[in-house]
């Protein structure tokens, strides 16, 4: 009867101990935050998780589950402070499976890369599907964050902003969102191109302005002043230059001709007497 009873007392121990451990394999997550910063362009990002407890975990076991099929490694695990803890991680299940021993967290933060969540449809052009579902019944805050300037367009619906060359999606729902991004290419391409044709298209339509401007009304007038000018002395020295010698020598001729007449005169007067 004694080791009866000692059976039934060692298993009812071992039944408070399983229970016990059942209990911290399994906490309560109060919410779920995290950052998410992808480079399209290498179709590869970081993921940072932080799972918080709804009460402080010590000597406790805590099986987490991470978002995504296209989980290439774990990069750490710590807790709410940056200290390193002790896991597992489960590639079929994508769950790491945290150890927490002689210390007390209520914070665990799981960090991750993840590639090929996008596919470049045309240029510039990107889609994805980022599947929150595992969340379902938590509270949730995801930043996902883009190199670059683009336009979103989210399902569900989704609000982003755009600064300091990258731009933020804001997810807060547990749902399967399918994602399309446009790049602006005025931003990167039209914005630096604009200055550079302006004074190229400036500098010819002044030129033009002003030189017809300028000519015309200062050589039309000295044309017509030299036209004048030069009509003039030509044809006074035409006609003037050979008439003082033609007149000279006609005169000349004329004086000779009287001079004979008279001489002629004067003989013929002068046999008659």
């Amino acid at each position: 009867m004694r080791r009866y009873y000692l059976v039934i007392v060692l298993l009812f121990i071992m039944t408070l101990c399983s229970a016990t451990v059942y209990i911290q394999d399994t906490p309560e997550v109060s919410r779920i935050d995290g950052t998410i910063v992808y480079d399209l362009y290498d179709n590869s990002g970081i993921v940072s998780l932080n799972f918080t407890f709804t009460q402080p975990l010590s000597n406790a076991t805590v099986n987490l589950t991470l978002f995504s099929n296209n989980i290439v490694s774990i990069i750490n695990v710590t807790d709410g402070n940056g200290n390193p803890l002790m896991y597992s991680y489960y590639a079929s299940d994508h769950v790491v499976s945290v150890l927490i021993a002689n210390k007390t967290v209520d914070k665990v933060v799981v960090t991750y890369m993840i590639e090929d969540l996008f596919d470049e449809l045309s240029v510039n052009t990107y889609a994805g599907i980022i599947d929150l579902t595992v969340y379902t019944g938590y509270t949730i805050n995801i930043q996902l964050t883009f190199l670059g300037k683009y336009n979103v367009s989210t399902e569900p619906s989704a609000t982003f902003t755009i600064e300091d060359e990258a731009t933020t999606l804001k997810l807060d729902q547990p749902a399967l969102y399918s994602i399309s991004l446009y790049k602006f290419p005025s931003i990167v391409e039209t914005t630096p191109t604009t200055p550079a044709t302006t004074p190229t298209t400036t500098a010819p339509q002044t030129t033009p302005t002003t030189t017809p401007a300028t000519t015309p009304t200062t050589t039309t007038i000295p044309q017509t002043t030299s036209t004048t000018s030069t009509s003039t002395p030509t044809e006074t020295k035409t006609t003037t230059t050979p008439k003082p010698g033609e007149g000279y020598m006609t005169t000349l001729a004329i004086i000779v001709i009287v001079i004979i007449i008279i001489a002629v005169i004067a003989l013929i007067l002068y046999k008659r007497r």
